[in-house]
């Protein structure tokens, strides 16, 4: 799963989890046993609730050379 989100004036009213239960019994009728995803900080709860583990953090750094 990838790429879900909800506008900032609709949330907290149970769309994505119903969007993302969706989306994992279409998977599951389809014979996919194990799904990873990318989570926004934010979103962890979420994900943690529906049945999600934590199985690696990633850090994203940018660099930007100032100057000559």
């Amino acid at each position: 799963m990838e790429f879900v989100s909800t506008l900032e004036a609709y949330r907290r009213r149970g769309m994505a989890t119903a969007v993302s239960n969706q989306v994992l019994l279409d998977l599951r009728v389809a014979g996919v046993r194990e799904v990873t995803l990318r989570s926004s900080p934010e979103a962890v709860p979420l994900y943690a609730r529906l049945g999600f583990e934590a199985c690696y953090e990633q850090v994203i750094m940018s660099y930007e050379k100032k100057g000559p």
